[in-house]
């Protein structure tokens, strides 16, 4: 192998990396491994698999990935109506939460509280969330999984000032 190879190959490698990508396996291979690796089988489901709660890849656009765990924790509780994709040129899948205008169960109103809290679209003013006192014990394990993980990637989202998601 001559040096132009070896560059190339270091530049793949990196390239693969920079998106959390192993080559010669497939992606949901990667993706079941990667859940086994961290004890999160169980939530490797739904629009969004969680297979790791903190692990980041710089290249990677993760409004996509934010919109989908919204997308599955509202379902939880049965308003992923409230969930909307802004629609935006080039498609970025912001996402925003829609005025709740029916009675919610408390589970259901801290959960769109969070989402609110957690939109990858603009802020126009301060949410805040109130917990329900039998909101953790209600909660599923998948949701609760998807929850952490859609708060870790919103915050890389604003900590990036919404550049490389």
């Amino acid at each position: 192998m001559d040096n132009q190879d070896n560059q190339t190959e270091d530049y793949l490698s990196q390239i693969a990396h920079n998106f959390g990508l192993t080559p010669g396996m497939s992606i949901q291979e990667q993706r079941e491994q990667r859940a086994e690796a961290n004890g999160l089988t169980f939530a490797c489901e739904g629009r969004q698999p969680v297979e790791d709660i903190w692990l980041i890849h710089p290249a990677r656009q993760y409004r996509s990935e934010a919109y989908s765990l919204a997308l599955d924790i509202a379902e939880s509780v049965g308003i992923e109506h409230l969930v909307e994709h802004v629609v935006k040129q080039p498609v970025d899948y912001t996402y925003t939460m829609k005025p709740a205008n029916n009675e919610l169960s408390p589970s259901a109103l801290t959960l769109y509280s969070f989402l609110s809290m957690l939109q990858t679209a603009e802020h126009k003013d301060e949410n805040s969330c109130v917990l329900d006192s039998n909101f953790l014990f209600e909660l599923d394990d998948i949701t609760l999984v998807k929850l952490f993980r859609l708060i870790r990637v919103s915050r890389h989202i604003h900590q990036q000032g919404g550049k490389n998601d």
